[in-house]
């Protein structure tokens, strides 16, 4: 079973899913605009796959096709892993957006470059600098999402 929680934040929309083994949780905190992160933790790989997909839908049916994946604590993430990430690239830039994955652990770092994913899924050491990589809304513009919750 998954549990999932959506309330009011002070930057947006606040979203928490994990999946019912505890092998992914996934946060989706909307910054701005059309900027979502999420803070990814546990395992990612083809059991758990469906359930990140799930959360890009649910970003992309708001609008939200600018993605930050915080995988700081993703502690494994297998080829079927990597084909959910890459398609989840694939389903932003239809929109328009991008995904881009903040603090990599060397071995996905490793993965990615190897396989050449890092053209379509940019690395950023952190989290600061993959919000400093996207654009930002114009000042004074407020387009926060503060209702949908699920």
């Amino acid at each position: 079973m998954t549990e999932h929680s959506a309330e009011p934040a002070a930057g947006g929309l606040h979203r928490r899913t994990r999946d019912g083994d505890g092998t992914l949780t996934a946060d989706v905190t909307h910054t701005h605009d059309r900027l979502a992160v999420i803070t990814l933790s546990g395992r990612l790989d083809g059991i758990s796959g469906w359930q990140l997909r799930g959360v890009i839908g649910y970003c992309l049916a708001r609008d939200l096709t600018v993605l930050i994946l915080d995988v700081h604590a993703l502690e494994t993430c297998d080829e079927a892993g990597l084909h959910v990430l890459t398609g989840a690239s694939a389903g932003c830039t239809a929109m328009g957006g991008a995904v881009h994955l903040a603090a990599p652990a060397p071995r996905l770092r490793a993965m990615l470059t190897a396989e050449g994913l890092e053209r379509f899924l940019p690395l950023h050491d952190d989290l600061e600098a993959a919000l400093r990589a996207v654009p930002q809304p114009p000042v004074g513009t407020d387009d926060s999402v503060t209702n949908g919750a699920e």
